[in-house]
Parts: structure tokens; C-alpha cells; sequence
């Protein structure tokens, strides 16, 4: 089974600094597999969607699976974007997430369901199988054959504060110099509107 790894760098928006974040980006980086990377989480639906997987770990703060329709928002974003993975009636979707924070009711937790929760009845959001597991021990590192990377300036802060995890967790490599530059100088929001790859 060919896993996907998606991450979200708001996964450590507390935390990013940790000795944790850099161990795990290390790992990532032994992979030696290209990695694609974009502004917002919904922008890795393409690549999700031809690489062959069956399987995506999605290590988020946020679950970014609801219900189908969602009744909070019926389109395409950066929180529902579970919901819109081409091969979803056949795979599996598993949620890492940091903090048992992430998994309660209200503002700034990390659920993105309104009424059903997902994880609970996966057919809900159209998936075969979804699951959420605490932290990231036990990731099926010898299955996962691509992997991408979401900034979440909206999430670890926007703004200015993008430039020190992205250069702490050796980011700025993955980014072409023109988008970089942007990241750095401007608002970040939008402008990698589509996938970079990296050889």
C-alpha cells in the first residue's frame, strides 16, 4: 500500500522551534523523495491525487476532513480538502495530530466537521477507512513513496512569521529563489499557487 505523507507545518504552530519538528523533517529528508511544496494544504490535491497511493497520513493540526456535503462550506479550502481526494472511496485517511487539544469542540481545535465526525462514521466524508492518532510514533515510513508540504502562514502566524521555520527545517531549498523571496518580503498568502518540485 502506497502511503502519501502530507504535512502541515501548523502541526507544530506552538512548537516549531523543537528539537522534535527538526528530528521528524530530518527523517523526511532521508527519504530522498521529491517533495512538493505550496502555500495552502487544498493545493496538494493534484499530486495527492497521481501518486498512486492508498493511504494518506496527514500530520495537521487541523483534521481537514468533514462531512460531504459540508455543511459549513460547500467548496474547495485548506479545511476540507480530505473530502476531495480522487481515490478517497478506496483508501484510508490517518490524521496525526500534535495535542489532544485538537480533538475537542470550539474555536481553534483541530476538528473541521460541523455535526458528524468523520472518524467516527468515515462514509460521512465518502473514505473507505479514517483514523486519528495521537503524535506521530508508529508512521509507515518504509510505505510512503510522496510527500508534500503545506506553510499555513494563516495558522503558524501569516506574515512575517514564516521565515524562521521555513529556514530552521532547511525549507527555503525546496522553493524556487523567486518564491522564497516573495515568502520573505511580502504576504505569502496565494502566491505559490501551484506545485514545486523538487529533483
Amino acid at each position: 500500500m502506497g502511503t502519501y505523507l502530507s504535512i502541515d507545518l501548523d502541526y507544530w504552530r506552538f512548537h516549531y522551534a523543537s528539537v522534535g519538528c527538526t528530528r521528524f523533517f530530518q527523517r523526511v529528508w532521508r527519504l530522498g523523495l521529491p517533495i512538493y511544496v505550496t502555500i495552502h494544504h487544498h493545493y496538494l490535491i493534484p499530486h495527492i491525487d497521481e501518486s498512486g497511493c492508498e493511504r494518506i497520513v496527514n500530520v495537521d493540526w487541523h483534521s481537514d476532513l468533514a462531512e460531504s456535503p459540508n455543511p459549513i462550506s460547500d467548496r474547495l479550502n485548506e479545511g476540507v480538502w480530505g473530502n476531495y481526494v480522487s481515490w478517497r472511496k478506496e483508501g484510508w485517511f490517518d490524521w496525526r495530530y500534535p495535542s489532544e487539544q485538537c480533538t475537542e469542540s470550539g474555536p481553534r481545535r483541530g476538528y473541521c466537521h460541523d455535526e458528524i465526525n468523520p472518524f467516527f462514521d468515515p462514509s460521512v466524508a465518502e473514505w473507505h477507512k479514517a483514523t486519528k492518532r495521537l503524535g506521530l510514533s508508529g508512521l509507515p515510513w518504509g510505505e510512503i513513496n510522496a510527500v508534500g508540504v503545506c506553510l499555513s502562514p494563516a495558522w503558524i502566524g501569516g506574515r512575517g512569521v514564516l521565515h524562521e521555520p521555513i529556514t530552521r527545517l532547511g525549507l527555503q531549498t525546496l522553493l524556487r529563489r523567486q518564491d522564497w523571496d516573495h515568502l520573505v518580503d511580502s504576504n505569502p498568502i496565494g502566491l505559490i499557487s501551484k506545485l514545486v518540485r523538487v529533483k
